[in-house]
């Protein structure tokens, strides 16, 4: 049951975890459950200039904009299983990314999306091919200037009013996408760096509701990005902390696809 029990925690944290909250825009947590669509959408201004605001703390539209790709190293850690690891995930445009999280005992659970294909491995499951909503929300992800297409991606952006987070004064908004999936967001009053994201993850295990906390922002290139992140899935929690960042480095043979993927993907293609 342990074991089972550890396969739920990674397989969690590598959907959420997946350059969510990890680009460079510290954007891109995958919307949350379906919600009921809302009747009538809408985009307040508060809320925009909240957004805005986050942007230019980043590092500006500029700086967002020349990053054609990311590296980051990191190390993981979920206290109450006493698990500990190592992640390197990259991301490039036009929507490729490449994730391992490497944990002794366990071994290596890797997903990836190239463009086309996406498709995620562990020891325990083996190799398989990504679900639509899982490969939409990759595509989200590998964008590193998905900060500043808020307008496009959430029809409904709304001020939720202010509120305690974390200990801070924090905004909080509600974003709905075009599929009526909901999540919340919390931006720092004083810093108007996003400090949280709530919401439920759609993982191969089901359906996670999971809280994240950013913090500890340090500065890459010009720009702004967290580099402790803390993900609380009910009772667990999970630690993640950035020691290394690189951009413009990433070359395209970091996100072709496994053999075993390709064989899926042919079995796939022959029905």
């Amino acid at each position: 049951m342990k074991t089972d029990k550890n396969r739920l925690i990674i397989g969690a944290a590598a959907c959420a975890f997946a350059l969510s909250g990890v680009t460079m825009t510290a954007i891109a947590l995958e919307p949350a459950v379906a919600a009921e669509p809302a009747a009538e959408a809408q985009q307040d201004g508060k809320a925009l200039e909240i957004i805005d605001a986050y942007i230019e703390k980043l590092g500006g539209e500029d700086a967002i904009k020349s990053i054609a790709s990311t590296k980051i190293l990191a190390t993981f850690e979920v206290p109450m299983a006493g698990l500990t690891g190592t992640m390197t995930m990259m991301s490039k445009v036009p929507g490729h990314v490449s994730m391992v999280m490497d944990m002794p005992g366990f071994g290596k659970t890797e997903s990836g999306f190239d463009g086309t294909v996406g498709w995620s491995s562990d020891p325990m499951s083996g190799p398989r091919l990504m679900t639509e909503d899982e490969v939409d929300a990759l595509k989200k992800q590998a964008d590193p200037a998905a900060a500043m297409k808020y307008r496009d991606l959430y029809p409904t952006i709304e001020y939720a009013g202010e509120t305690n987070f974390e200990g801070r004064k924090a905004h909080k908004l509600r974003l709905v996408d075009e599929k009526g999936k909901e999540q919340f967001e919390f931006f720092d009053v004083a810093s108007s760096l996003m400090v949280g994201q709530e919401g439920a993850q759609d993982t191969p295990m089901g359906e996670i509701n999971i809280l994240t906390v950013l913090s500890d922002y340090k500065e890459f290139d010009g720009m702004q990005m967290p580099t402790k992140m803390v993900q609380r899935m009910g009772p667990q929690e999970m630690i993640l902390t950035i020691t290394s960042v690189e951009m413009n480095t990433v070359d395209d043979s970091a996100f072709v696809l496994p053999d075993a993927i390709k064989a899926l993907v042919e079995a796939s293609e022959d029905g």
